[in-house]
């Protein structure tokens, strides 16, 4: 029996989950609803939240209060904000605030363990109670340096103990505080990304009028197709790697960047947005996505040829960069090639066949050189600089690019697993997920194996995909420590740190995940 299936049976008509003497229990119905807000959205899971919801809100008293003890208190309040932040309006958050004001040791935390006046004088300072209200607080981006600093200590001295939870449940409130904040910090970090500096807006301003005045002898109807399309890849790249690569390594390259001219990065910015441009639109072809539009195909063929052009004449033929690009595009069209023949599966209706021989991925480098193009723009400046296409300076920034490259399309993978074996992509994580499924199973029924799929997902297949993940990051990391052409590598490295947040807050969820399984199936 499957945890979905497991949860479903033990849920009561009201709605509660029972404890251990087969009561309802308020403290099982908001750990498991807290658990089930991180699932990924399931129409069967959606009615079980419904009803846990309704239990939880008929326990509360008019001041908002579920019970005298801090850490239920705030387990439930946690759940249901989690669930949906309007279910606590600004009435309620008076009355929440003003009774955690009443339990505070001092200003700003920690807490005392029960509500004011109930506390029969115990003044102690407990762990879990206060790690449910970090976690609360941080759902509504509110962080507490007190509550930080106890939070720390306890990771640090590895001690979790408390009096109202097993030690598995304060773990997992604390990681889920860390988690909560860290989801705030990435809203407000897109939000930066969205609101440019100056000189890249000024930059990107520079790359869409030169891209403008190449189109400007097209007839008007293939020229407002290629303008929308390069400004949606631009918004729909908010950290603007696509489109200010060049500039980042002119940024990083200091004061020898300084002799590439505004023109000169904004050419190699408008080639590379051509290049990732036409790498979507026939991407989406190859996966037979709904996205695939035949009237935006010769904007790619367009796209293609003006990025050809550019990196074919951007240098001196003796430089030896024609020939290294030529390589590339080479090795870029064979990957794509081997994708399409060795990557697919026959689905028909909710079955998918699995072939007889799972693609093998091997080092990975099947995933780079499909977005190994993006390497052109900055190993041309380090040419043009003086560098040999065959240096170790050049050699660096290629691995740099690669290490980090694989990794960002093994997180994408990550994401896209469940959309890639509907259409039957044989992605990195799809190949390794249908190992773990098994080899013998030939036939997948996504109706009656997906939730199977998402528990061997959970707790083997992303383990393992993280830990390659990080692998490549880690030589990503050390390649560009090594680049002694560089004055200041932040504006490369935040790539790498990108990546690897992604995989470490997958990581940490998927350790609490199953922390909490185990709790639960112990407890139950």
């Amino acid at each position: 029996m499957n945890i979905y299936e497991q949860l479903k049976n033990d849920q009561r008509e009201d709605g509660s989950f029972s404890d251990d003497y087969n009561h309802p229990s308020l403290l099982y119905t908001s750990f498991i609803l807290l658990r089930l807000n991180y699932f990924p959205e399931d129409k069967k899971l959606e009615e079980m939240k419904r009803k846990a919801v309704e239990y939880i809100l008929s326990k509360k008293n008019d001041s908002w209060q579920f019970s005298s003890s801090t850490a239920l208190n705030f387990l439930a309040l946690s759940a249901l904000a989690k669930y949906n932040k309007d279910l606590i309006d600004g009435k309620a958050l008076a009355h929440i605030l003003m009774a955690l004001g009443s339990i505070e040791v001092k200003e700003g935390g920690p807490y005392y363990p029960y509500m004011a006046g109930m506390d029969n004088g115990n003044k102690s300072i407990d762990l879990g109670a206060n790690a449910a209200i970090a976690y609360f607080l941080s759902l509504l981006d509110v962080e507490l340096p007190s509550l930080n600093d106890l939070l720390e200590k306890a990771i640090k001295e590895n001690s979790f103990d408390s009096s109202f939870f097993d030690q598995s449940v304060v773990m997992y409130l604390v990681s889920l505080s860390n988690l909560g904040l860290k989801e705030n910090n990435n809203e407000k970090d897109e939000e930066k990304l969205r609101s440019m500096n100056e000189k890249e807006e000024d930059m990107l301003n520079k790359i869409l009028e030169m891209g403008e005045k190449r189109f400007s002898t097209l007839e008007e109807e293939i020229k407002g197709y290629a303008l929308a399309e390069i400004k949606k890849t631009i918004k729909g790249n908010p950290d603007k790697q696509m489109s200010l690569m060049s500039y980042f390594m002119r940024k990083a390259l200091g004061e020898k960047g300084e002799k590439f001219s505004d023109e000169f990065i904004a050419q190699l910015g408008l080639a590379n947005i051509f290049f990732w441009t036409a790498f979507i639109i026939y991407d989406n072809f190859w996966d037979e996505d709904e996205e695939a539009d035949p009237k935006i195909l010769p904007v790619a063929n367009l796209f293609a040829r003006d990025f050809t052009t550019v990196f074919n004449s951007i240098l001196p033929l003796e430089l030896g960069f024609n020939e290294f690009f030529r390589e590339i595009m080479d090795n870029l069209d064979a990957a794509n090639t081997w994708e399409t023949t060795h990557c697919r599966m026959k689905v028909e209706g909710t079955k998918v066949y699995v072939p007889e021989i799972i693609p093998d991925y091997g080092n990975f480098e099947q995933k780079y050189y499909p977005a190994s193009a993006h390497i052109l723009g900055p190993v041309a400046m380090l040419v043009k600089l003086g560098y040999a296409i065959d240096s170790s300076k050049v050699k660096n920034l290629i691995a740099y690019f690669k290490n980090y490259l694989i990794p960002k399309q093994i997180n994408d993978d990550l994401h896209d697993w469940e959309e890639d074996l509907r259409r039957g992509n044989i992605s990195t994580v799809v190949a390794m997920l249908l190992e773990d499924f098994g080899k013998d199973r030939k036939i997948i029924d996504l109706e009656n194996d997906l939730a199977e799929l998402q528990k061997i997902f959970w707790f083997k297949t992303l383990p393992k995909a993280g830990a390659i993940v990080l692998d490549f990051i880690s030589k990503s990391q050390k390649y560009l420590a090594v680049m002694e052409s560089l004055e200041n590598r932040s504006p490369l490295e935040q790539y790498i740190f990108h990546e690897e947040k992604i995989i470490q807050e997958a990581l940490s969820e998927q350790k609490a995940t199953v922390d909490l399984l185990e709790t639960y199936k112990g407890q139950s």
